[in-house]
Formats: structure tokens, C-alpha cells, sequence
């Protein structure tokens, strides 16, 4: 005889009401595509297992989503309520779910009874998005009385702390206004300060939100057993997750791009290293004219297989020498250090990889140690994991 986890049979019975009947009263229609969904998505989340789900435009996709999360986790014991992670790449998606689908739904079960308590859920964003108070009151000092504009964001800033919420808030405003990678110990707004009151408040919610990049900064973390950024959870759903190949192209990607030599060259002419700068320009140019097979193709915006031959062998390991040889330059400046360390390392990595494997030159050759290749699209696609331990290991 089988048996099936505590609340699964119950959750796919509400589950058909709720949509069936709960949902048509308040003037929602009835999708078949969305219940199949949710029932899919319970029983993943019951049976501990992964589903990529393909779900169509107009569905109803992240209601059906919703839906499952809010059940599973109202017919588990107490013992083994954790909260559910849900992942998006748009900050649009995240509003929408925080305003108007998680009020509306948790105002309708309350109603039904099938809920004892509101739905709490929160956004977590990375510390960039949020204010500091003590930066902001310096700033404030700074702004001349006739920029009124200027002014009044800054103004607003004092009651709002996501950032993404201030109206014509410059770039260069949040830039000095941000919370800091490291908050001073010291600092004398600490006891009061409005992002440590939300990081303390972030932690309690049941349902958690945030975009792929923050979801991949947490695994990292996990990995590293860094402090966690995302409270322990049992269910992950990441909506959108078609763009999830490119956040993690974003974050875990280091490229050396032509742009960048240049920068590193003018940096060093202005430190007063004209003649290395030169050198490394022309060694720049010539591993980029043996990676193009020519001049002409410098120009072109096709790609092209990168082939080590002879002679981009050579370019490669005369770059590499120079930038080793910069540690033996007279009173250079530590971040100027850095900057010529990790060009160094960067084509070292390119060096040993591209002898293994194939790699693309667009324009002026792309140093990336990080091959990825473009993941099959999932459109509207819903990836849900769930009845991991609840510290997760990725």
C-alpha cells in the first residue's frame, strides 16, 4: 500500500478548491494549465525532487506557484517549517509578487479560513540598494542649497531605504548613499541604523524574495561557509529561470577586454610609467593582431574560433612576462599592483585553457577564464527545489 507525506493529500484537495471555486468567486477564471501546474509543483515539493517547468504566457504561473508554496507549508508540522526562497530577474516580477499577488492571496485564504495568519514575505536585495544613514547625512552636508532637486531625493532618502524607490536619485547620489561592502563598528548611527533594523526584520518572513544574482551570492557563501545572506530554507523556486546561465555568466565571469588594457595603460601613463605602458600597449596590440589573423578583422564584429598558433603562443607569453616584470617597477602604487596582478593571472588562465579547449575573439580578443556556453532557453520557466537540508549544499 503506498503512503504519501503528511498534508499531500490534503494540499491537492484545497488546492482544487481554491481554484476551482475559491478563486472563481472573486472573479479569477479558471485555467487548467495553472492547477495542473500547482499540483506538479506539490508534488515536487513533497516528494523532494526537482521540476523544470515549461509554463505559457497568461497561465498564471506564479500564482499557481504561490499557491503550492502557501499549502506546503501550511500542512507541514512546526518542526519542519522553514521559509521558500522565490528567485527572479526582474525587479518588476519581485514588486508585483510583494504588492499585489501575495496581499491579494493572503487576504482570500484569511477570508476562506484556510490560513490562520497573514502571508509575510520580504525582498532581499543586495546592501548596494539599500541607504546609509551616516553616508547620507554626510552627502546631505555636501549639496549646495540651490540644487533643489538633488535636495529633495536626498530629502525622501530619509524616509525611504530601498534606493530603487527614490524618485530621480542620481547615479553619483547612490553611489555616496549606499551601505558600504563593510559597516564601521564604530559608527555612531549603528544602534539606529535603518539597514541593520532591516537585515534583523528580513530574517523573520516565511516567504523570501530575490533576484538570481542574490540567490547565486548566497550559494557561494554556502560553499565557502561564509555568513549566509539568505535564512535557511527548504524550497527554492526561481521564476524566470531561463536568465539564470546569464546572472551566473555575470557574477562568476572575469574578463579582459580591450577597454580594459586601455584603461590599465592610462593608468600607468599617469603614474609616470610612460615607457611600460608603451610596451604593454604594443605587446596588447600584437597578441590582438595574432589572435585576429590580421588587421582588417580588428574591425569586423564576427567571431571567429581562437587558434594558438605559433605566433599568438608567443604574443601570449610576452604579455604575461610583462606584466610580470611590472612588480619590479620603482614605487608602484598598490592598486596599480593589483590591476597588473590580475591581467597577469588572467592571461595565465587564458594561456593554459585555450591550449584545450576552443575560444571565441570578437574585435580585440576576450580573456575569460569561464567558457560558458549559452544554456537552452526555458521560456516562462519555473525551476522548483525543495526538501534540501536546510543548509544547502550547491
Amino acid at each position: 500500500m503506498q503512503t504519501y507525506p503528511t498534508g499531500y493529500a490534503q494540499s491537492h484537495r484545497m488546492a482544487e478548491k481554491i481554484f476551482r471555486e475559491i478563486l472563481l468567486r472573486h472573479g479569477m477564471a479558471v485555467r487548467e494549465e495553472q492547477i495542473a501546474l500547482c499540483h506538479e509543483i506539490l508534488d515536487t515539493l513533497y516528494n523532494k525532487e526537482i521540476s523544470l517547468c515549461e509554463a505559457g504566457v497568461g497561465i498564471g504561473k506564479t500564482l499557481a506557484y504561490l499557491v503550492a508554496c502557501v499549502l506546503w507549508q501550511t500542512n507541514r508540522p512546526d518542526r519542519l517549517k522553514l521559509p521558500v526562497v522565490i528567485s527572479t530577474s526582474s525587479v518588476v516580477l519581485q514588486d508585483a509578487i510583494i504588492n499585489d499577488y501575495l496581499p491579494n492571496l493572503s487576504a482570500i485564504l484569511l477570508e476562506e479560513g484556510i490560513i490562520q495568519a497573514p502571508l509575510t514575505a520580504v525582498i532581499r536585495k543586495g546592501k548596494e540598494r539599500f541607504v546609509c544613514d551616516a553616508r547620507l547625512a554626510e552627502r546631505a552636508s555636501l549639496v549646495h542649497p540651490k540644487r533643489t532637486r538633488e535636495k529633495g531625493s536626498l530629502r525622501i532618502a530619509e524616509n525611504i531605504l530601498d534606493m530603487d524607490h527614490i524618485p530621480e536619485l542620481s547615479r553619483y547620489d547612490r553611489c555616496r548613499i549606499c551601505v558600504p561592502q563593510s559597516c564601521p563598528r564604530d559608527c555612531f548611527l549603528r544602534e539606529d541604523c535603518r539597514y541593520q533594523q532591516y537585515l534583523r526584520d528580513s530574517m523573520k518572513p516565511d516567504i523570501q524574495i530575490c533576484n538570481h544574482n542574490y540567490l547565486l551570492a548566497d550559494a557561494s557563501h554556502r560553499q565557502e561557509d561564509r555568513p549566509l545572506l539568505l535564512r535557511s530554507y527548504q524550497a527554492l523556486v526561481v521564476d524566470e529561470a531561463h536568465k539564470l546561465p546569464d546572472a551566473a555568466r555575470q557574477m562568476y565571469t572575469e574578463t579582459l577586454s580591450p577597454h580594459n588594457m586601455d584603461e590599465l595603460c592610462l593608468l600607468l601613463q599617469q603614474a609616470h610609467y610612460k615607457d611600460f605602458a608603451r610596451q604593454l600597449r604594443t605587446a596588447i596590440l600584437t597578441l590582438s593582431f595574432s589572435c585576429t589573423q590580421g588587421l582588417p578583422k580588428l574591425r569586423g564584429k564576427a567571431s571567429e574560433p581562437f587558434v594558438l598558433t605559433p605566433f599568438s603562443r608567443a604574443a601570449l607569453i610576452d604579455c604575461i612576462a610583462l606584466l610580470q616584470n611590472a612588480g619590479g617597477l620603482p614605487d608602484v602604487p598598490r592598486y596599480l599592483l593589483n590591476r597588473l596582478g590580475e591581467a597577469e593571472s588572467l592571461l595565465r588562465l587564458f594561456f593554459w585553457r585555450c591550449r584545450r579547449a576552443s575560444y571565441t575573439s570578437t574585435t580585440m580578443p576576450m580573456v575569460s577564464p569561464h567558457s560558458a556556453q549559452p544554456a537552452a532557453a526555458y521560456r516562462s520557466c519555473s525551476a522548483v527545489r525543495c526538501g534540501t537540508h536546510a543548509n544547502p549544499r550547491f
